[in-house]
């Protein structure tokens, strides 16, 4: 790992933290799969380690001071959960977007809009989502596109197993050039969506 005992132990000089949780994000930065370093979410962290909130939120708060994390603000469309937008600053917010999965357009609001997570920094460990383009359309429409968060409306079911459950086809169509997808379907809507707008 890149300078991570390095960046670490400034961390660790900052103030005393629990016992063993600098230790464990070690392990998770070291160990883990990429995805359990893609968006992280201090509470899922903190709920699944057993400590304080706030004590994964100014942790990780400070990891991403010293390049270990990234801290990303990320617009998220609260009735599909596909995330619409990232931002570095929150100065960058909108107050309207448009969702391309909804095709609607929404008023955003700060409180229910927004979603903090943070990713492992390429300096540090690179992973797959760092380079968005070289995922697989499964890992790019799924883990890329939508908050592993979204669930679907009134009920405790991920929107992205909802999504599964209703995929006919993922198809990636170059540019320039022309697919043919057959499948069979039962009468009703077909959505077809382009993932890249």
């Amino acid at each position: 790992m890149n300078g991570l005992e390095e960046k670490l132990k400034v961390v660790n000089e900052k103030r005393e933290w629990p016992n063993g949780l600098v230790l464990k994000f070690k392990h998770l930065v070291e160990y883990d799969d990429d995805d359990s370093l893609y968006r992280m979410n201090p509470y899922t962290i903190a709920s699944k380690w057993q400590y304080s909130t706030s004590d994964c939120i100014d942790f990780f708060l400070h990891c991403s001071r010293e390049s270990i994390l990234i801290l990303n603000w990320r617009l998220i469309c609260s009735r599909c959960g596909d995330s619409i937008e990232d931002f570095r600053k929150l100065k960058d917010f909108h107050s309207h977007f448009y969702c391309t999965f909804c095709r609607c357009e929404y008023e955003s609001y700060l409180d229910d809009y927004i979603l903090v997570d943070f990713t492992i920094h390429p300096t540090v460990r690179k992973i797959k989502f760092h380079n968005p383009n070289e995922l697989s359309l499964e890992d790019f429409y799924y883990k890329y596109h939508f908050s592993r968060e979204g669930h679907f409306p009134g009920s405790r079911l991920l929107l992205t197993d909802w999504l599964k459950s209703l995929e006919l086809s993922l198809v990636d169509v170059k540019e320039n050039s022309k697919q043919i997808v057959k499948f069979q379907t039962k009468p009703g809507y077909v959505i077809v969506n382009n993932l890249m707008l």
